[in-house]
């Protein structure tokens, strides 16, 4: 970067401390004017008229209004007192700037480490800090150029440039005002699930984990789809223990449908609920699928002949139905050596999982995957558009990380259990899962078990039911399920 465009950077930060400064003076309870007088001629006595005539057009838009003020100053006698008390104030000022253009500089020339620049080569340009409360400060940036995804991206280099951790990155209004904000917070490596208080669980709402900010929760409504990646061991199970638990917890009308393709291990603890259903292998998971594409399809007849745009659970006597479907690979990827059988099995469950995860939002239906690689062998790329949601932990390939969240900030996570990167839209958050014990999953299923024995708590239609494989007869007629 040139010496020029240092310069310049230097000059705006000067101006931007100076005019801080003078917001900030309210607490000496004297007139403004009498403030606004004394800089100038402070700045008069001591600073180029140049840089003078720039400060003040800066801050009234006018060069014939400083000019003004100038004339008016020149030719009236200010007594000798007024003189040195506005003296004062004005080195008071001088020094609360040269203060605040010492902190802009410091924070700039950190910025300036990770060298990004626009197509003219210029680099952003710190405007602002903000002290919100004793852990986190706002950095207000003018990014002319320079968009927000470069700002995410380099996440890590920007915590390693100020030495703390960024808590959000947000593009204002106008997409070259960005605001940083750090935090001196840091996340627990373990938290257990009774840390929660679940009486701030909104209906509908899972929990997500902890994050420098305290505990997330995610309305299931506004995804309506989730994703769960990363790598053997981090957790993705747990994880989707924890969103089960709370949607069980949360949701007063709610069916779940939980395909657990490791022959039901993962889902042990959910099977004794009133309003869960499991399926152990690829035929009883079609058989779930299927049944589901049918009541969603009865679902949109009911809303064309009513009018309505989408299923309301009160109004229109109808549950929530979640499919769960843990290690989507072992349900979706064709085996090599499958016979054909097998083949259009997993044909059909791909081709039923797009169909809802395109069209079951207005049907008050969602679905939760996990799986350890996205690819569009495990999980086809149609359905991965239609996910909104999607919490990755650590993962092993740069690769893996950008397929899942279009950056690495999954792959530079510390290997830790439980901890990953929650995306929703352009936002990304750090979080720590909660550590879902059986114990916890049965403390809540006995006080449900109960609910619904006495009533408190039910199903607005009979419960969905799925015939076992050995008492239906299956056959393939073109890929398709007779």
């Amino acid at each position: 970067m040139s010496k020029n465009n240092n310069g310049m950077i230097n000059l705006n930060l000067f101006i931007n401390s100076f005019l801080s400064s003078l917001s900030s003076i309210k607490f000496l309870k004297v007139d403004t004017w009498f403030f606004i007088i004394s800089e100038i001629i402070f700045i008069n006595i001591f600073i180029n008229k140049k840089i003078h005539l720039l400060f003040w057009s800066k801050l009234f838009k006018s060069e014939k209004s400083v000019k003004m003020l100038l004339f008016l100053i020149s030719h009236n006698l200010l007594v000798h007192k007024i003189l040195i008390f506005l003296m004062i104030n004005a080195l008071i000022l001088f020094f609360m700037s040269i203060s605040k253009y010492l902190l802009l500089k410091k924070y700039q020339n950190n910025l300036n480490l990770i060298k990004l620049e626009n197509g003219e080569n210029q680099r952003p340009l710190v405007c602002k800090i903000k002290k919100i409360d004793s852990y986190k400060t706002k950095l207000s940036l003018v990014s002319a150029g320079i968009g927000i995804n470069h700002y995410t991206s380099k996440k890590n280099d920007l915590e390693a440039a100020f030495g703390e951790k960024i808590e959000n990155i947000i593009s204002g209004s106008n997409p070259r005002n960005i605001s940083i904000t750090f935090t001196k917070n840091v996340i627990a490596r373990l938290v257990n699930f009774d840390e929660f208080d679940i009486n701030k669980l909104k209906t509908n709402h899972f929990l997500l984990g902890k994050s420098i900010n305290g505990f997330e929760m995610q309305n299931i409504n506004e995804l309506p789809h989730l994703l769960i990646a990363g790598t053997t061991g981090q957790g993705k199970s747990v994880f989707m223990k924890q969103v089960l638990l709370t949607l069980m917890i949360s949701s007063p009308h709610l069916q779940i449908f939980i395909l657990d393709m490791k022959k039901g291990v993962e889902s042990k603890d959910f099977q004794d609920f009133p309003n869960v259903t499991v399926a152990k292998d690829i035929s009883e998971a079609l058989l779930v699928l299927n049944k589901v594409k049918k009541e969603m399809n009865k679902r949109f007849t009911y809303l064309e002949e009513h009018g309505h745009k989408e299923i309301d659970s009160k109004r229109d006597k109808m549950d929530k139905l979640i499919i769960s479907i843990d290690e989507a690979s072992l349900l979706y990827m064709k085996k090599n050596g499958g016979d054909n059988e097998e083949i259009q099995l997993v044909n059909k469950a791909r081709k039923i999982t797009d169909e809802l995860a395109k069209l079951s939002r207005a049907a008050n239906i969602n679905l939760i995957m996990a799986t350890q690689k996205v690819t569009k062998d495990t999980i086809d790329t149609h359905i991965q558009e239609n996910i909104s949601g999607k919490f990755c932990l650590k993962t092993n390939t740069l690769q893996g990380s950008l397929t899942v969240l279009g950056n690495k900030m999954s792959y530079v996570l510390p290997d830790i259990p439980g901890r990953g990167i929650w995306s929703l839209g352009s936002n990304f958050t750090e979080i720590q899962a909660t550590y879902v014990t059986s114990d916890d999953i049965n403390k809540y299923k006995e006080i449900i078990k109960n609910n619904f024995k006495k009533g408190e708590r039910k199903m607005l239609q009979t419960k969905l039911a799925i015939e076992k494989p050995e008492e239906v007869n299956i056959e393939i007629q073109n890929g398709d399920l007779c």
